[in-house]
């Protein structure tokens, strides 16, 4: 396991209610096992105040009416923008056709993609709704593809799943949880996960965090097991008991809200920080302990495209979530089912970014979950930023279009060889300068290797020590090296109030060329073994 404390305290301090809530959210008292969640019963505050602006109801009314004249809209006009027109070449890759040959005759590059006219206008006007119909479309027949989202369309024959556009990752995360969670909320994660959600999101919103163990498969679902029954403890009033705390060490806690735990944060491929990738069958185990709890499941696959632990991801995926829809247990691969195409019962709200594809500079990426949601999703994303950059929908729409299937499945392809072929070199470097003094997991996916240091030499009759973050970070900083330290994704708050040692470190194998790869690891080497005394 990947846990090196066994206590976690809450982050904010316990408040006083008028009264306790004995029983669950009572989603989970009407939820069948069959049934489609209540979005409705999962919303925050922020959520259900959140409603569609009058303005656009309006609009409505005359949808569909020729000859109209639109006296409504406050939009500057075509004419008033400054750019005519605008040209990207993008950049030739030939190493696209190396990585993948059947792509070899794919457009992989020296292609100009143009804007002008109606296009060029777009990209300078406000998008509303989900973003741009074009690239909403292409967003929405990825998903199909490599998904294939199993919900259900509703009684009326709405569809079931919708898709809208977010201004990236991060944007999405922050809007899901103002919709899903109150603060003072437990928002359920693994016990190291994305430090940047975890301090510029979720902690600042209040939340609680529910750290939950790990293994070399990802979260443990019997530990979430066990969390789930202790906050129920807490609810009922009974975790003041030693014997509702034992084998759990968590401090008592009773949000404000009174309700249980009712999100999960999951990164599934490529896990930041330990680049983990959960095997489907331990995603499944996770997937029904959400749903025996009711449990909304927040899939933040941002790695989902760059997992090269075997050719043809992307259609494996496709073929896994097909299986799934039909009631097949399908392949146990890594990357051969998501938990939205497991998700029955919309429980699951899935945030893809165009980040780690394309650039993080374009600020672009997608959720995919329930229609009722992503409704919500889409009017918070307005209220905000009033949307993502339309120039960067436009861009990314018009450059995908260029590419076409082909050529983006041949830009993936060599992503995958790139990252691929730099873990290896971290690999063998670690194999060759760490021996001794640490141990590591080896990703399949992503771009990061969690490394997980030896204890100090053992003094005579002394217990096993690990240095502090202040020692290790003054023998790196000598050796001229930089690592990130396990304790920044550490979501034991006590622990790391308490400054406990901790045993772990993320290295990343993405940006540096593989020269400068070796060369870190070597001085990350040289500087453990001197303060590990091995």
């Amino acid at each position: 396991a990947l846990s090196s404390s066994a206590h976690c305290g809450p982050w904010l301090a316990p408040l006083t209610r008028n009264s306790i809530v004995t029983a669950r959210n009572a989603a989970v008292g009407r939820m069948a096992a069959n049934s489609v969640v209540d979005v409705d019963d999962y919303l925050s505050a922020e959520g259900r105040r959140l409603q569609h602006a009058s303005l656009s109801g309006l609009v409505g009314q005359f949808a569909g009416i020729k000859d109209l004249v639109t006296l409504h809209a406050g939009l500057p006009p075509p004419s008033a923008f400054p750019v005519a027109s605008l040209s990207l070449q993008l950049a030739p890759h030939p190493s696209r056709a190396a990585a993948d040959p059947q792509h070899a005759a794919a457009p992989l590059g020296d292609l100009e993609v143009s804007l002008a006219g109606p296009q060029m206008a777009a990209a300078q006007q406000y998008i509303f709704s989900a973003g741009y119909p074009q690239l909403v479309q292409w967003a929405k027949r990825k998903m199909q593809e490599a998904h294939a989202p199993p919900l259900p369309a509703s009684s009326s024959g709405q569809p079931g799943w919708d898709v809208a556009l977010t201004a990236g990752a991060v944007n999405a995360l922050s809007l899901a949880v103002s919709l899903l969670c109150d603060p003072g909320d437990w928002l359920i994660v693994d016990e190291y996960t994305y430090s940047h959600a975890l301090e510029v999101v979720f902690i600042p919103k209040g939340l609680q965090p529910l750290p939950v163990a790990m293994d070399e498969h990802g979260m443990i679902p019997e530990d979430l097991e066990r969390k789930l029954q202790w906050a129920a403890d807490c609810l009922r009033g009974a975790s003041g008991s030693p014997a509702s705390t034992s084998g759990v060490g968590l401090a008592p806690y009773t949000p404000p809200s009174g309700r249980p735990p009712r999100v999960m944060y999951q990164i599934p491929t490529g896990h930041n920080p330990t680049g983990i990738t959960i095997p489907v069958s331990r995603k499944r185990q996770l997937y029904e302990v959400c749903r025996k709890w009711g449990v909304m499941l927040l899939e933040d696959d941002a790695y989902f495209f760059l997992n090269w632990a075997e050719p043809g991801a992307a259609q494996e995926a496709a073929a896994a979530a097909a299986a799934t829809a039909e009631g097949s247990t399908g392949p146990d691969s890594a990357q051969g089912s998501s938990y939205l195409s497991m998700d029955v019962d919309g429980r699951v709200l899935r945030v893809d970014t165009f980040a780690k594809v394309l650039g993080p500079g374009f600020r672009l990426g997608w959720v995919t979950g329930p229609k009722l949601l992503i409704d919500k999703i889409a009017l918070a994303c307005q209220g905000c930023s009033v949307g993502p950059c339309s120039l960067s929908q436009v861009c990314v729409s018009n450059m995908l279009e260029a590419w076409g299937d082909a050529g983006f499945e041949a830009h993936l392809a060599s992503l995958r060889a790139l990252y691929s072929r730099k873990a290896s070199t971290l690999l063998a470097a670690c194999t060759q300068h760490l021996t001794g003094v640490a141990t590591w997991h080896v990703p399949s996916a992503g771009m990061f290797m969690w490394i997980t240091l030896l204890p100090k030499a053992a003094q005579q009759g002394g217990e096993e020590v690990w240095p502090s973050d202040d020692e290790v970070a003054a023998a790196l900083v000598k050796a001229r090296v930089v690592v990130v330290p396990g304790s920044m994704f550490w979501a034991d708050m006590q622990a790391v109030k308490d400054k406990r040692p901790c045993p772990h470190m993320r290295l990343t194998f993405a940006f540096l060329e593989e020269s400068e790869l070796r060369e870190g690891v070597a001085r990350l080497g040289a500087a453990l073994r001197e303060l590990l005394g091995r």
